[in-house]
């Protein structure tokens, strides 16, 4: 039973930006991978994730902008496609997010936006849930709030810097305080795979490069 919870509250982290706060506290740290949370007015912890990747801008979004991969990296996704292309850098995405048998599956359908910024050279990305746009299917809890951003940019030695900040109401009947217990695995699970994807590609395209030379 205590292994599930903890699963359960893996999971419902990652799912209100509207607190821009600066009081973050440091949760946990490995692998150039950081994990902060801050308090929301929901009650729900609010999560900021910085990291470094050995990966190119280009490279990074190829996997954030693919939704049908995500069932690769994002920690516990039963399912993900796109609903709908809106522009370039602009469409609606859902996804399935698999729970322990006790609990109900939670979907999401997100509209996300992105731009790069031309002044300081930064990759933005921002999400929010827009339930309405499908309908709701039978035993699956619906998320009705959900706020991410993404902040990206190459450095000058070819890295990446990446800034993720997200905060969610997951449904149910799960109270706050519960689920705020288990606020750090989920998210470091993800990064990390979503690093490990994006640095493999890079180091094939730098190889397939270097052959054709």
């Amino acid at each position: 039973m205590k292994k599930l919870l903890f699963l359960f509250l893996s999971i419902v982290v990652f799912l209100n930006l509207d607190a821009q706060t600066e009081n973050w506290n440091l949760v946990t740290a490995q692998d150039n991978i950081s994990v902060y949370t801050a308090d929301a007015p929901n009650g729900y912890k609010t999560v900021k994730i910085t990291a470094t990747a050995e990966a190119r801008l280009e490279t990074f979004l190829s996997y954030l902008n693919d939704v049908n991969s995500y069932q690769k990296w994002v920690y516990k996704c039963g399912e993900a496609h796109k609903v709908k292309s809106i522009e370039p850098g602009n469409f609606i995405y859902y996804t399935r997010t698999e729970m322990p048998g006790m609990f109900s599956d939670r979907d999401l359908v997100v509209h996300s936006k992105q731009w790069l910024n031309q002044k300081d050279g930064i990759y933005h990305s921002e999400s929010t849930a827009c339930p309405r746009e499908i309908p709701e299917e039978n035993g699956i809890v619906r998320i009705q709030h959900f706020d991410s951003k993404w902040e990206l940019k190459e450095t000058p030695n070819g890295n990446l810097t990446i800034n993720y900040i997200v905060s969610t109401d997951p449904g149910g009947s799960i109270p706050a305080w519960l689920v705020n217990m288990g606020i750090t695995y989920g998210p470091i699970e993800t990064m990390k795979n979503l690093i490990t994807l994006a640095e493999k590609k890079e180091v094939q395209y730098l190889t397939y490069n270097s052959q054709k030379r």
